[in-house]
């Protein structure tokens, strides 16, 4: 059998050498790669060597040979090594490893490329114990490659790369194509790297095909956090490292792909943790020399579009792994400095993914990157007492007021003209209050810190676009409302429509348990306008009560009761309005189990039913 296995690598030589149809090469690559792992066991070690040899020559001394053809020939070599590393533990991969970082130190451009793929195709069969099934290893024997890569050659590359890089971010530009590809491929390998799972556990041989499913799972997430053995602690705290990927930002910044490869690379730093920072003194360390970094990014005004979802997810990890207890510790003012920045920014992606909406942009990054931003604020915000009042009121009062006036129209906000058809609206799209409802929750978080601001300020909205809205009506009565103004009460409905929204969410704390909401407010139907004024009361944040108390007015939730209940009406009258919001898009379908969320809508519904009555009322 061997010697059937060793005639079929002569005439593949010749094929090689010989044939010039790229695709029978690639099959004949792929049978030689199959017939090779299926007789490993009958096979002298000095085959598969020359077999991994060739193939080195052939891709060095073919350099014009298509795409889809080396990366075959790579992959194969990738494969070989590995499977001889089960053999002779890692032997040869270290010896191919430092003949690849000769090629990538070389002049030649053309060997540079081929020491990265190989590289990258090395790193790509060790990355995953599950997904190596060619090699026709069992699972046991791939989970132990992995390790064994991880110990003897992963930090190496590491090393390697981030040497290459230093020096090219001390080039005063990257001004040839060349430089450009070169800093690609190596910014790539580097993000692989800090994107490995880390096998950070021990586990005993025998008991390894019961834990497979689990180590399945840990190794299925997308953006595992970066949790490096204890040997790379001196290598990770460096400041050096953290320093080189933001430089390495600024340097390709203008260049979208080599910027995205950065903002990943410094998304995966963010998250550093496990045994490799240690103790709380070395996580404020480092936190205070990344957020230092960061600052830079945050301050950027011509942060290209692009770039936006990559900076807010930085920020949204860094706030994850390095919380409010590390936060605080770091230096006061450039804590102060980090939240100025970091409010300057949201209110900006506010405004931004405003627009895109108004545009009706269908890749909305802005809006996504908002999300992730307020995210980040709503875990300072757990702990928010930490930080000092004054600048943390100061973010909070920002935020809360640049969301309203991103969806108010003029005179109160900066919002566009609102479309008037209805024609359009699709009936399987989620409504605002669904669509919106994380952004909603976190500028009520944002509200129920700052009530000494945000209820008055609501307040005056709804009184006054109340006002507006009965004079509009009156003059509608009275046929004295030319069709100019359709386009005003379009735009004061949907103020009305964000205003009752913020307004709801403002007033009451959903963060407690959903389970316990339906067990107070477990009706639907006609009987949702029964609302039980004490349960409700107990949704309302406390500091909303303080502040209602001090203020001498009366309960929050027993007033927008009211307003709910002098808005019921009749039963037709009901399946009237609830008719006309169908048609405008505001409410879809049959009426579901209440939820709180549920509230904000009937509320904004009675209100201006209400307001319509009215002029009736006082003639």
């Amino acid at each position: 059998m061997g010697d059937n296995i060793i005639m079929q690598l002569d005439a593949a030589a010749k094929i090689f050498l010989t044939c010039q149809n790229s695709y029978v090469q690639f099959e004949a690559a792929n049978l030689l790669r199959d017939g090779l792992l299926r007789e490993w066991k009958q096979l002298p070690p000095e085959a598969t060597t020359e077999l991994k040899n060739y193939l080195l020559n052939y891709l060095v001394a073919h350099t014009s040979a298509p795409g889809f053809l080396r990366e075959r020939l790579v992959q194969t070599v990738a494969i070989l090594v590995k499977r001889r590393s089960v053999d002779d533990e890692g032997a040869q991969r270290s010896e191919l490893l430092s003949n690849l970082q000769q090629l990538i130190r070389s002049p030649d451009i053309n060997m540079q490329l081929l020491g990265c793929s190989l590289i990258a195709a090395l790193l790509q069969e060790h990355a995953n114990t599950l997904k190596s099934a060619d090699v026709l290893l069992t699972w046991e024997q791939h989970f132990m490659a992995k390790k064994q890569f991880e110990v003897s050659d992963l930090r190496r590359i590491f090393e390697f790369c981030l040497s290459t890089l230093a020096e090219a971010e001390k080039l005063p530009a990257l001004n040839t194509p060349q430089q450009m590809t070169l800093v690609d491929r190596l910014l790539r390998i580097t993000e692989s790297i800090l994107s490995w799972s880390f096998t950070n556990f021990n586990i005993n041989i025998l008991y390894m095909r019961s834990s497979q499913r689990l180590i399945a799972v840990f190794e299925s997430e997308q953006n595992p956090s970066l949790r490096p053995g204890v040997n790379w602690r001196q290598l990770m705290l460096n400041p050096d490292v953290v320093s080189l990927f933001f430089k390495m930002y600024w340097k390709v910044h203008q260049e979208d792909q080599l910027a995205h490869t950065c903002l990943n690379c410094l998304n995966q730093l963010a998250s550093l943790n496990g045994t490799v920072i240690g103790s709380r003194e070395p996580r404020i360390t480092y936190a205070s020399h990344f957020a230092q970094n960061l600052l830079n990014i945050l301050g950027f005004e011509q942060l290209p579009d692009s770039q936006c979802l990559g900076v807010a997810g930085i920020v949204l990890r860094f706030v994850l792994f390095f919380p409010t207890p590390i936060l605080i510790h770091l230096p006061e003012e450039l804590v102060g400095s980090l939240l100025q920045e970091l409010t300057r920014v949201t209110c900006r992606f506010a405004r931004a993914a405003a627009r895109q909406e108004e545009l009706h942009v269908d890749d909305q990054m802005y809006r996504e990157a908002f999300g992730k931003l307020l995210e980040a604020w709503m875990m300072l915000l757990q702990e928010g007492d930490s930080f000092p009042s004054d600048l943390y009121h100061m973010s909070a009062t920002q935020i809360f007021e640049t969301y309203l006036q991103v969806h108010l129209a003029a005179p109160d906000g900066a919002r566009g003209q609102v479309s008037d058809s209805c024609d359009d609206i699709d009936e399987t799209e989620e409504s605002d209050r669904v669509a919106y409802r994380d952004q909603l929750a976190a500028i009520g978080a944002f509200g129920r810190k700052i009530p000494e601001r945000s209820v008055p300020l609501v307040t005056g909205l709804l009184e006054a676009q109340t006002e507006r809205l009965q004079h509009h009506l009156q003059r509608v009565y009275q046929q004295a409302s030319p069709l100019a103004d359709r386009h005003q009460l379009i735009a004061l409905h949907e103020d009305l429509h964000w205003t009752l929204m913020i307004a709801g969410m403002t007033r009451a704390d959903i963060r407690t348990d959903r389970n316990k909401h339906q067990a107070r407010l477990g009706f639907g139907g006609v009987t949702c306008w029964q609302l039980d004024l004490r349960s409700e009361t107990s949704l309302i944040s406390p500091r909303l009560n303080q502040y209602s108390a001090a203020a001498g007015g009366s309960d929050p939730a027993r007033r927008a009761a009211v307003v709910a209940a002098s808005g019921r009406g009749t039963a037709s009258g009901r399946h009237r309005r609830a008719t006309a919001q169908r048609r405008a898009g505001r409410l879809r379908g049959p009426h579901r189990q209440w939820d709180y969320l549920d509230f904000t809508w009937r509320l904004e519904r009675s209100w201006i039913c209400w307001t319509i009555r009215q002029p009736a009322h006082k003639g």
